[in-house]
């Protein structure tokens, strides 16, 4: 099943989604990159703790960890979670499948894949019974306590103490080196956290689990021991985290009001302009602040475990290891070669290498103009519209099915959009533009609006459409990309960004599009809670599969809700609760949901603080906008303007 990006882990609405055939990563042509039994080392060889939980906690942990993320309604963080029944079969039977399916592959094509190695240890673990392994009996404090005392404890056992707190318990010198009446503290930590009474942490703090407390209790029985670990290395563990974390902002340049780079060693080592520390430092104390986290709060938050990581990598001296080149001579992952720079399809001139039979790429992007495939520069001006068209071509039966932004100036970005051209006004083979197209949407021949059919915001992804659901393309159609650059304040800068859409020749596919839900005011904005919302009722059935939610920065909260044909309640679809513009996402709509039939009515109702500013309707940062963008399937006629109100 195809899904709507980013979500879907074997069919479960997760975060990799699999792939569609000649998208997988090179294979090893003499034995497929299954990993072969062999005399020296026998069947049965890998197991979960000591082979397979390390790779699934580095390339799915993301969304696949003990709390799944991004609607993932599966966790593959234990040896428990992969012997669970799916579809009729163990669990762990379906990862093996999906890491190496010619559809729906695990990862998907813009992640890092699962190199030949990492496949063939899943696939013979799976083979033979997916064994446990052996689970370290031997509690230590590096790897197993102290973990539990820094989220459930240090809060007040810090330094500072905090809350009356008698003692820090910050480091093993802390727990193995105090006594308290003589005991030494470790026992008086095991004692406490099973205490009947006057237990810690205090009812009002989180509690540690059984399991939790029973790790301290035996750890501190066998006295107490520290345990070995070998110190971080920004290559080995750092740099990974940063990479899929951290460089949407922290990239280079820097975007999204982010105040430096960190992608490479030398940046983690450069001096903190104000608090004169090294920035390694900084990223110590700001992964795990219980305020101002890093990431945003609107971002998905780190794993305890690579929390742990980076603050024993800048502890131990922030070493830069050595960096290893990736196995099978694949690419290496997004920033993990020092300044490595932008990839970009089309800056040798060339396009997008062919995805396999029956599919292609069709790349859009700003250029200096028709014929230099050079890039763009930008006006010097607050706000600017700029649009190229690209003719689809091909033949017969087409469909988009996949949007991939790829981004060059991201500090000059407001939005990347795609709209669709079906009027056939332009009949050029080649690219047109730049041309200017201020307005959403805009008239793309004169008289038509052309169709919005895919978008980048910040903190957005590629989309991927659901099994059987494309957009309809015809040789003639023009798709055009629209860049909104923003606050470019010096001349001679240049973007090169846009898109690559995946088409299909794919038969039997359900023509989707894009509703617009929204409200377009004439008055001005000036409150600390300013309201507006539109209604519109349904003509006919069709299938939501996700909302895009937009405002600009003065938005606080937005709402997509229904009230079926009949009833007077109002059920949420999409809240987005905390607003944020630097993180913008795509909402997919629960199954139970995603049925619209004649005679419902949608809304959006958008929240604002204009922080006494007076604030206009309009598409520049400084003003705002009110819309839900619902993908569906089958198109509606006129589906952006559909549900579109103008009012006071």
């Amino acid at each position: 099943m195809r899904h709507l990006f980013p979500f879907a882990l074997l069919g479960l609405t997760a975060c990799y989604v699999g792939g569609w055939p000649g998208l997988e990563p090179p294979r090893d042509q003499s034995d497929g990159g299954m990993v072969i039994d062999t005399p020296d080392t026998g069947p049965g060889r890998f197991t979960f703790h000591e082979d397979v939980a390390p790779i699934l906690e580095r390339r799915c942990g993301l969304c696949h960890g003990a709390s799944p993320k991004f609607a993932a309604t599966t966790a593959l963080a234990s040896y428990e979670n992969t012997q669970a029944m799916y579809e009729g079969q163990p669990l762990y039977m379906a990862i093996a499948e999906r890491v190496r399916a010619e559809q729906h592959r695990m990862p998907p094509p813009s992640q890092p894949q699962l190199s030949n190695s990492e496949i063939g240890i899943i696939e013979e673990w799976a083979l033979h019974g997916a064994p446990e392994g052996t689970r370290n009996s031997q509690y230590t404090w590096i790897r197993d306590v102290e973990p539990i005392v820094r989220v459930k404890c240090q809060l007040c056992h810090g330094r500072p103490l905090v809350g009356g707190a008698p003692y820090p318990l910050q480091t093993y010198a802390d727990v193995k080196g105090n006594t308290v009446g003589g005991m030494p503290l470790y026992e008086v930590m095991a004692f406490r956290v099973v205490a009947p009474q006057n237990a810690m942490p205090p009812p009002s703090q989180p509690q540690l689990t059984e399991e939790e407390k029973q790790i301290i209790a035996t750890w501190a029985l066998a006295g107490a021991p520290e345990g070995e670990v070998s110190a971080p290395t920004w290559y080995q563990d750092v740099q990974p985290i940063v990479a899929s974390r951290c460089s949407l902002c922290h990239g280079n340049p820097p975007a999204f009001g982010a105040p430096r780079s960190i992608l490479t060693w030398a940046d983690t080592q450069a001096l903190h302009p104000t608090l004169n520390i090294p920035v390694h430092e900084v990223m110590a104390q700001r992964v795990g602040a219980p305020s101002s986290p890093m990431p945003p709060a609107a971002q998905p938050q780190l794993t305890a475990d690579q929390v742990d990581v980076i603050k024993r990598w800048s502890a131990a001296g922030a070493q830069e290891g050595t960096y290893v080149p990736p196995p099978d001579g694949g690419m290496p992952d997004a920033g993990s070669v020092p300044d490595s720079g932008l990839i970009i399809p089309w800056l040798d001139g060339g396009t997008s290498p062919s995805p396999g039979p029956g599919l292609r790429f069709l790349d859009t992007h700003a250029r200096l103009d028709e014929t230099n495939n050079v890039p763009y520069t930008m006006q010097v001006t607050d706000t600017e519209y700029a649009c190229w068209s690209y003719r689809v071509g091909g033949s017969g039966t087409q469909h988009a099915v996949y949007f991939e932004p790829i981004l060059d100036n991201i500090p000059r970005i407001h939005h990347v959009m795609l709209f669709l051209d079906r009027s056939g006004a332009e009949t050029s083979e080649e690219p047109v533009g730049p041309t200017s197209c201020l307005g959403f949407p805009f008239q793309a021949d004169g008289i038509n609006l052309a169709d919005f059919i895919a978008g980048w915001f910040p903190g957005r992804g590629p989309d991927w459409l659901p099994d059987g659901v494309g957009v309809d393309l015809q040789p003639s159609d023009r798709i055009i990309v629209q860049m909104h650059y923003d606050n470019v304040t010096e001349p001679n800068l240049t973007d090169f960004s846009g898109f690559r859409t995946l088409i299909t020749n794919e038969a039997g596919l359900q023509n989707a599009g894009v509703l617009g839900s929204g409200y377009i005011w004439l008055n001005s904005l000036n409150g600390t809670n300013e309201t507006r919302e539109t209604t519109c009722t349904v003509n006919r059935a069709f299938t939501g599969f996700a909302v895009i939610p937009h405002m600009h920065a003065y938005g606080t909260r937005i709402v997509f809700d229904v009230q079926r044909a009949g009833t007077s309640q109002w059920q949420v679809v999409t809240e987005i609760p905390a607003w944020s513009f630097d993180d913008q996402p795509i909402v997919p709509v629960a199954t139970n949901l995603q049925r619209f039939n004649p005679g419902d009515r949608l809304r959006t109702r958008c929240f604002w603080n204009t922080r006494g500013n007076t604030v206009r309707q309009g598409e520049a940062s400084q003003d705002e906008m009110c819309f839900n963008f619902l993908y569906h399937y089958p198109l509606i006629p006129d589906a952006f303007t559909s549900c579109v109100e103008t009012g006071p």
